[in-house]
């Protein structure tokens, strides 16, 4: 018996965790400091270490045979919440019912994808692997808010965002939000309907 604990804590303790980890609390960080004038380059550094740090983890796991149900279950769930965080900060700039009404719905795909994801982990179940559309989504979220935040922080100080561009982004993110939601929770009701 304490051979497989020590066995679990070794597979749970790992650098890709740590690196999926240390992304969320770089994520949250920027958040508010988008809001603190003077340091906002500091908040889109923080958010742009976080997207980087997003494709080293899964990486890091896969080289270094760091893979694991709970990194497996985290890395997506941290992707949601540094998103989540920064995409509210945006929405909270933005003061429009337009965009309130996109941040809204991505967040609602991502909480009930989230929750069926936990579901899934803690009845020791399977995960309904990323589809393309997922994969696009997190993307078009990550260089999208990227491209806007930086264009805010270094070339137009003023910028609008609930301006046409990125009310366009959130569009876009909100219709894959959708999309790859339903055929995600498409999937993993299937395969629950199929053990069942």
């Amino acid at each position: 018996m304490g051979d497989r604990t020590a066995a679990s804590r070794q597979r749970t303790l790992t650098v890709a965790n740590g690196l999926t980890g240390f992304r969320v609390v770089l994520g949250v960080v920027a958040g508010p400091l988008f809001f603190t004038r003077g340091l906002e380059w500091v908040a889109l550094s923080l958010w742009a270490a976080a997207v980087v740090l997003d494709g080293m983890d899964g990486w890091v796991a896969r080289r270094f045979a760091q893979e694991s149900r709970l990194g497996a279950f985290l890395d997506p769930a941290a992707d949601k919440l540094v998103m989540t965080v920064v995409y509210g900060a945006m929405a909270i700039r933005a003061g429009s019912i337009v965009v309130w009404f996109l941040f809204a719905l991505i967040f609602a795909r991502d909480a009930l994808v989230t929750a069926h994801r936990l579901k899934c982990y803690v009845e020791g179940g399977s995960f309904a692997a990323a589809d393309a559309l997922g994969k696009l989504k997190t993307f078009l979220q990550g260089a999208g808010a990227l491209a806007l935040l930086s264009y805010a922080c270094y070339v137009d100080n003023g910028f609008s965002f609930a301006s046409s561009t990125a009310v366009a982004l959130f569009t876009g993110v909100g219709v894959l939000s959708c999309v790859s939601g339903a055929r995600y929770l498409m999937v993993g009701w299937g395969r629950r309907v199929r053990r069942e």
